[in-house]
Protein backbone atom coordinates (compact mmCIF):
# COMPACT_ATOMS: atom_id res chain seq x y z
CA UNK A 1 0.00 0.00 0.00
CA UNK A 2 2.82 2.35 0.37
CA UNK A 3 4.62 2.06 -2.60
CA UNK A 4 1.13 2.62 -4.23
CA UNK A 5 0.46 5.52 -2.31
CA UNK A 6 4.06 6.68 -3.00
CA UNK A 7 3.43 5.96 -7.06
CA UNK A 8 0.03 7.87 -7.10
CA UNK A 9 2.24 10.47 -5.29
CA UNK A 10 4.44 10.40 -8.43
CA UNK A 11 2.02 10.69 -10.94
CA UNK A 12 0.16 13.59 -9.19
CA UNK A 13 3.54 15.57 -9.01
CA UNK A 14 4.05 15.07 -12.58
CA UNK A 15 0.61 15.81 -13.94
CA UNK A 16 1.05 19.59 -12.14
CA UNK A 17 4.16 20.02 -13.60
CA UNK A 18 2.73 18.93 -16.76
CA UNK A 19 -0.20 21.04 -16.68
CA UNK A 20 2.34 24.26 -16.04
CA UNK A 21 3.18 23.81 -19.69
CA UNK A 22 -0.63 23.09 -21.60
CA UNK A 23 0.35 24.19 -24.85
CA UNK A 24 3.58 21.47 -24.88
CA UNK A 25 0.96 18.75 -23.70
CA UNK A 26 -0.92 19.27 -26.93
CA UNK A 27 1.57 19.29 -28.87
CA UNK A 28 3.27 16.21 -27.81
CA UNK A 29 0.41 14.30 -28.04
CA UNK A 30 -0.45 16.11 -31.79
CA UNK A 31 3.38 14.98 -32.24
CA UNK A 32 2.47 11.57 -31.38
CA UNK A 33 0.07 10.93 -34.02
CA UNK A 34 1.81 12.59 -36.95
CA UNK A 35 4.49 10.22 -36.36
CA UNK A 36 2.10 7.06 -36.26
CA UNK A 37 0.79 8.55 -39.25
CA UNK A 38 3.93 8.53 -40.84
CA UNK A 39 4.61 5.30 -40.15
CA UNK A 40 1.10 3.59 -41.54
CA UNK A 41 1.97 5.99 -45.26
CA UNK A 42 5.46 4.66 -45.73
CA UNK A 43 3.71 0.56 -44.75
CA UNK A 44 0.79 1.31 -47.05
CA UNK A 45 3.48 2.82 -49.93
CA UNK A 46 4.72 -0.50 -50.28
CA UNK A 47 0.70 -2.45 -50.39
CA UNK A 48 -0.07 -0.04 -53.37
CA UNK A 49 2.65 -2.28 -55.20
CA UNK A 50 1.35 -6.01 -53.91
CA UNK A 51 -0.96 -7.20 -51.58
CA UNK A 52 1.29 -8.87 -48.67
CA UNK A 53 4.71 -8.42 -48.15
CA UNK A 54 6.41 -12.51 -47.04
CA UNK A 55 3.05 -13.42 -45.69
CA UNK A 56 1.86 -10.32 -44.07
CA UNK A 57 -1.35 -8.55 -45.47
CA UNK A 58 -2.24 -4.75 -45.05
CA UNK A 59 -4.25 -5.46 -41.98
CA UNK A 60 -2.41 -7.26 -40.22
CA UNK A 61 0.59 -4.91 -40.60
CA UNK A 62 -1.51 -1.98 -39.64
CA UNK A 63 -2.40 -3.88 -36.50
CA UNK A 64 1.16 -4.99 -36.16
CA UNK A 65 1.88 -1.00 -36.06
CA UNK A 66 -0.77 -0.11 -33.61
CA UNK A 67 0.07 -2.62 -31.35
CA UNK A 68 4.21 -2.15 -31.10
CA UNK A 69 2.95 1.60 -30.69
CA UNK A 70 0.39 0.87 -27.83
CA UNK A 71 3.68 -0.50 -25.79
CA UNK A 72 6.20 2.17 -27.34
CA UNK A 73 3.71 4.63 -25.56
CA UNK A 74 3.12 2.78 -22.47
CA UNK A 75 7.00 2.47 -22.10
CA UNK A 76 7.09 6.66 -22.84
CA UNK A 77 4.14 7.40 -20.45
CA UNK A 78 5.15 5.63 -17.08
CA UNK A 79 8.82 4.76 -17.54
CA UNK A 80 10.91 6.78 -19.67
CA UNK A 81 11.17 9.81 -18.40
CA UNK A 82 12.80 8.30 -15.32
CA UNK A 83 14.86 5.84 -16.77
CA UNK A 84 16.34 8.08 -19.53
CA UNK A 85 17.63 10.40 -16.80
CA UNK A 86 19.37 7.77 -15.28
CA UNK A 87 22.87 8.66 -17.21
CA UNK A 88 22.97 12.26 -16.28
CA UNK A 89 21.78 11.38 -12.51
CA UNK A 90 25.04 9.26 -12.36
CA UNK A 91 27.48 11.77 -14.18
CA UNK A 92 26.32 14.89 -11.48
CA UNK A 93 26.22 12.82 -8.70
CA UNK A 94 22.26 12.94 -7.68
CA UNK A 95 22.02 9.48 -7.78
CA UNK A 96 23.29 9.24 -4.46
CA UNK A 97 19.75 9.97 -3.48
CA UNK A 98 17.97 6.76 -4.67
CA UNK A 99 19.93 4.79 -1.85
CA UNK A 100 19.14 7.05 1.12
CA UNK A 101 15.43 6.79 0.52
CA UNK A 102 13.30 3.68 2.46
CA UNK A 103 12.64 2.32 -1.50
CA UNK A 104 14.26 -0.11 -3.74
CA UNK A 105 16.37 2.29 -5.94
CA UNK A 106 15.12 0.47 -9.20
CA UNK A 107 11.82 1.35 -8.04
CA UNK A 108 11.95 4.92 -7.85
CA UNK A 109 14.19 5.32 -11.42
CA UNK A 110 11.37 3.69 -13.32
CA UNK A 111 8.28 4.98 -11.44
CA UNK A 112 9.39 8.09 -10.21
CA UNK A 113 8.24 9.98 -13.47
CA UNK A 114 4.89 10.19 -15.84
CA UNK A 115 4.06 12.13 -19.25
CA UNK A 116 0.79 12.76 -19.47
CA UNK A 117 0.37 13.35 -23.31
CA UNK A 118 1.35 9.57 -24.16
CA UNK A 119 -1.54 7.93 -21.89
CA UNK A 120 -4.04 9.62 -24.28
CA UNK A 121 -1.73 8.31 -27.22
CA UNK A 122 -2.11 4.81 -26.07
CA UNK A 123 -5.51 5.49 -25.32
CA UNK A 124 -6.44 6.67 -29.33
CA UNK A 125 -3.78 3.89 -30.33
CA UNK A 126 -6.38 1.22 -28.61
CA UNK A 127 -9.28 2.51 -30.30
CA UNK A 128 -7.76 2.62 -33.33
CA UNK A 129 -7.07 -1.08 -32.66
CA UNK A 130 -10.50 -1.84 -32.70
CA UNK A 131 -11.38 0.05 -35.79
CA UNK A 132 -8.73 -2.21 -37.66
CA UNK A 133 -10.36 -5.43 -36.06
CA UNK A 134 -14.13 -4.09 -36.47
CA UNK A 135 -13.58 -3.31 -40.14
CA UNK A 136 -11.35 -6.31 -40.91
CA UNK A 137 -12.36 -9.77 -41.78
CA UNK A 138 -10.06 -11.22 -38.62
CA UNK A 139 -12.13 -13.34 -36.43
CA UNK A 140 -10.97 -12.15 -32.60
CA UNK A 141 -11.30 -14.67 -29.89
CA UNK A 142 -11.38 -14.65 -26.43
CA UNK A 143 -8.38 -17.34 -25.78
CA UNK A 144 -6.54 -14.88 -28.67
CA UNK A 145 -7.25 -11.43 -27.68
CA UNK A 146 -6.30 -12.79 -23.26
CA UNK A 147 -3.03 -13.95 -25.15
CA UNK A 148 -2.38 -11.13 -26.84
CA UNK A 149 -2.81 -8.57 -24.33
CA UNK A 150 -0.48 -10.67 -22.34
CA UNK A 151 2.02 -10.74 -24.63
CA UNK A 152 1.48 -7.35 -25.10
CA UNK A 153 2.59 -7.14 -21.36
CA UNK A 154 5.88 -9.31 -22.35
CA UNK A 155 6.44 -7.00 -24.86
CA UNK A 156 6.20 -3.90 -22.20
CA UNK A 157 8.65 -5.92 -19.81
CA UNK A 158 11.25 -6.69 -22.92
CA UNK A 159 11.00 -2.73 -23.79
CA UNK A 160 12.30 -1.86 -20.43
CA UNK A 161 14.55 -4.35 -20.00
CA UNK A 162 16.43 -3.44 -23.08
CA UNK A 163 16.66 0.23 -21.93
CA UNK A 164 17.67 -0.66 -18.27
CA UNK A 165 20.77 -2.75 -20.05
CA UNK A 166 21.28 0.27 -22.26
CA UNK A 167 21.06 2.74 -19.10
CA UNK A 168 22.98 0.77 -16.57
CA UNK A 169 25.81 0.92 -19.10
CA UNK A 170 26.45 5.16 -17.13
CA UNK A 171 27.87 2.85 -14.26
CA UNK A 172 31.22 2.28 -16.44
CA UNK A 173 30.96 5.08 -18.96
CA UNK A 174 30.69 8.93 -18.46
CA UNK A 175 27.78 10.69 -20.03
CA UNK A 176 26.69 8.43 -22.82
CA UNK A 177 23.38 10.38 -23.58
CA UNK A 178 24.00 8.61 -27.16
CA UNK A 179 22.17 5.31 -25.63
CA UNK A 180 18.46 6.82 -26.36
CA UNK A 181 18.99 6.62 -29.84
CA UNK A 182 20.77 3.26 -29.95
CA UNK A 183 17.56 2.41 -28.22
CA UNK A 184 15.67 3.95 -30.58
CA UNK A 185 17.02 1.84 -33.86
CA UNK A 186 16.50 -1.33 -31.90
CA UNK A 187 13.05 -0.81 -31.17
CA UNK A 188 12.32 0.46 -33.79
CA UNK A 189 12.40 -2.56 -35.99
CA UNK A 190 9.81 -3.88 -34.18
CA UNK A 191 7.58 -2.10 -35.99
CA UNK A 192 8.24 -4.07 -39.59
CA UNK A 193 7.96 -8.18 -40.16
CA UNK A 194 10.69 -9.54 -38.66
CA UNK A 195 10.59 -12.12 -41.64
CA UNK A 196 11.48 -9.44 -44.56
CA UNK A 197 14.89 -9.40 -42.51
CA UNK A 198 15.88 -13.25 -43.69
CA UNK A 199 19.39 -13.28 -43.07
CA UNK A 200 18.35 -11.40 -39.10
CA UNK A 201 15.18 -13.37 -38.07
CA UNK A 202 17.11 -15.68 -36.28
CA UNK A 203 19.10 -13.15 -34.20
CA UNK A 204 15.92 -11.07 -33.83
CA UNK A 205 14.22 -13.92 -31.96
CA UNK A 206 17.07 -15.00 -29.91
CA UNK A 207 19.97 -12.62 -29.13
CA UNK A 208 17.90 -9.39 -29.86
CA UNK A 209 14.48 -10.37 -29.14
CA UNK A 210 12.95 -7.62 -31.42
CA UNK A 211 10.41 -10.24 -33.00
CA UNK A 212 8.47 -10.04 -29.79
CA UNK A 213 7.97 -6.58 -29.78
CA UNK A 214 4.65 -6.46 -32.04
CA UNK A 215 5.42 -9.61 -34.50
CA UNK A 216 4.28 -12.31 -32.39
CA UNK A 217 1.16 -10.26 -30.14
CA UNK A 218 -0.11 -9.83 -33.81
CA UNK A 219 0.17 -13.29 -35.33
CA UNK A 220 -1.63 -14.65 -32.13
CA UNK A 221 -4.86 -11.98 -32.61
CA UNK A 222 -5.55 -12.86 -36.16
CA UNK A 223 -5.64 -16.56 -35.44
CA UNK A 224 -1.87 -17.74 -36.94
CA UNK A 225 -0.45 -18.34 -33.74
CA UNK A 226 1.84 -20.73 -32.63
CA UNK A 227 2.39 -22.73 -29.40
CA UNK A 228 6.15 -22.90 -29.78
CA UNK A 229 6.34 -18.82 -29.84
CA UNK A 230 4.04 -18.28 -27.21
CA UNK A 231 6.51 -20.58 -24.63
CA UNK A 232 9.43 -18.45 -26.82
CA UNK A 233 8.13 -15.48 -25.79
CA UNK A 234 7.46 -15.98 -22.29
CA UNK A 235 11.15 -17.29 -21.99
CA UNK A 236 12.45 -14.48 -23.45
CA UNK A 237 10.78 -12.19 -21.40
CA UNK A 238 12.20 -13.90 -18.01
CA UNK A 239 15.63 -14.10 -19.40
CA UNK A 240 15.47 -10.06 -20.79
CA UNK A 241 13.99 -9.22 -17.23
CA UNK A 242 16.78 -11.38 -15.07
CA UNK A 243 19.56 -10.14 -17.14
CA UNK A 244 18.64 -6.64 -17.19
CA UNK A 245 17.81 -6.44 -13.01
CA UNK A 246 20.97 -8.15 -12.42
CA UNK A 247 23.21 -5.92 -14.69
CA UNK A 248 22.05 -3.26 -13.01
CA UNK A 249 22.15 -4.34 -9.69
CA UNK A 250 25.65 -5.16 -10.87
CA UNK A 251 26.34 -1.82 -12.03
CA UNK A 252 25.40 -0.26 -8.96
CA UNK A 253 27.66 -2.24 -6.65
CA UNK A 254 30.49 -0.35 -8.63
CA UNK A 255 28.66 2.80 -7.99
CA UNK A 256 30.81 5.17 -5.63
CA UNK A 257 29.63 8.63 -6.44
CA UNK A 258 30.13 11.55 -8.28
CA UNK A 259 31.51 13.54 -5.59
CA UNK A 260 33.75 10.50 -3.78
Amino acid sequence: MRILTLWLHYIRTSLIRHMEFRAQFFVNVALGFVWLGFMFFTAHLFFLHTNEIHGWTEIEVDILITSWAIVGSCVQAFFWAGLSEMTAQITNGRFDFYFVRPVHALWQIIFSRFQPAQVVEMCAYGILLVLFLAHSAIDVTFIGLTIYIALLFCALLIRLSILLMLETLSFWFVNIENVKYLYYSIVDVGRYPTVIFRSAEVLFLTVIPIAYLGNVQTLFLVGEESWQLLIATLLVTVISVSVATGFFHWGARRYSSASS
